[in-house]
C-alpha cells in the first residue's frame, strides 16, 4: 500500500472515531488531522508503516492531548522563575536550518511541589515549537555540563522521554547531549532503554571543542561563549511570580519559597 493510501486510510477511521466520541478529542487536533498529512504520517513513520498500529498511537496522542489539556497551555500559566532562569529556552537554529531548545541539566532539582507544572511547561514549549516548525525540523540542546546526581529525576527525564517519542514522533532531528559527566552515563543508558532504535540514533555526543561543528558561534547564547545577544531570559508579559502560582494553583505552603531559593543564584546570572 502506497503511503498516500496509508495516511488516507489512518485519517478516515482515526475522523470516524472522533465523530463517535468527540468528547475525548480536542476540536483543534481533529482538524489538524483532518487537513495536515504530516499529522498522520509521523505516526506510520514510528509504527513503520503499519496502519493498524499507526492508528491506535494516533487515536492515544491525541485523546492525551485532551486530557493533558495541551491546546490550552499558555506562555502564563508559568511561573517567571522558569523564565528567568534559563533553563529551559528555544533559540536561533543550527547549522543545518533546525530550530533549537535548550535544556540546562544543572539547573533541574526535582521539587515534587512543582512537578505537574514542570511537565505542563515542558508539553508547552515542545508543543509550540512543533506547531511553529509544521511537525519536524528542530532539535534540542541537552546541556549536561555542570550536572549531577543531584540534578537526576527519574519521573521527569521519563516523562519528557515519553512526550517526544508517543505524542510528537520523529519531531525531533537529533539531540545533542552537551560536556556528559561519566557519573550519568547509567542514566542516559535508562533513558536510551526506554525508545525505539530510531529514536536512540538520535543521540551525538558533544563538547565545546566541537560544538560549533553543529551550531555556528553567533547563534550560541553567551554561556556556551556564543556571541548571540537574543535574550533567551525574556519573561512573557502577565507571567506570575512564583508566589502567585503557589496561590493560583493552591500549592502546598512553601512551595514558592523552595523554588525561589532553588532558582535564585541562576536568575541573578541575568
Amino acid at each position: 500500500m502506497a503511503c498516500e493510501d496509508k495516511i488516507s486510510k489512518v485519517r478516515k477511521l482515526f475522523l470516524e472515531d472522533a465523530s463517535e466520541n468527540g468528547h475525548l478529542y480536542d476540536e483543534q487536533d481533529i482538524d489538524q488531522v483532518r487537513n495536515d498529512d504530516w499529522s498522520v504520517e509521523r505516526y506510520l513513520l514510528h509504527c513503520k508503516g503499519n496502519p493498524e498500529t499507526a492508528l491506535g498511537m494516533l487515536r492515544e496522542s491525541m485523546r492525551w492531548r485532551k486530557s493533558f489539556g495541551v491546546n490550552s497551555l499558555k506562555e502564563t500559566d508559568f511561573p517567571k522563575e522558569y523564565y528567568l532562569s534559563g533553563s529551559f529556552f528555544t533559540y536561533l537554529p543550527d547549522r543545518k536550518g533546525n530550530s533549537m531548545i535548550y535544556i540546562r541539566g544543572k539547573l533541574h532539582r526535582k521539587i515534587s511541589e512543582w512537578s505537574e507544572l514542570h511537565k505542563k511547561f515542558f508539553v508547552y514549549m515542545i508543543n509550540k515549537l512543533d506547531k511553529e516548525k509544521s511537525g519536524h525540523g528542530y532539535a534540542a540542546f541537552w546541556d549536561c555540563e555542570g550536572a549531577g546526581l543531584a540534578n537526576v529525576d527519574i519521573e521527569m527525564l521519563s516523562f519528557m522521554v515519553t512526550t517526544i517519542s508517543c505524542y510528537f514522533p520523529y519531531g525531533l532531528e537529533y539531540v545533542l547531549l552537551h560536556e556528559l559527566p561519566w557519573v550519568l552515563n547509567a542514566i542516559y543508558n535508562l533513558a536510551k532503554s526506554w525508545v525505539p532504535e530510531h529514536y536512540q540514533r538520535l543521540a551525538i555526543f558533544i563538547n565545546r571543542f566541537n560544538l560549533n561543528d553543529y551550531i555556528e558561534p553567533e547563534n550560541l547564547p553567551d554561556y556556551l561563549n556564543g556571541t548571540c545577544t537574543k535574550n533567551y531570559r525574556n519573561v512573557p508579559e502577565g507571567a506570575p511570580s512564583a508566589r502567585e502560582c503557589e496561590s493560583r494553583y493552591h500549592l502546598p505552603e512553601n512551595s514558592a519559597y523552595k523554588l525561589e531559593t532553588y532558582l535564585h543564584q541562576y536568575c541573578l546570572e541575568s
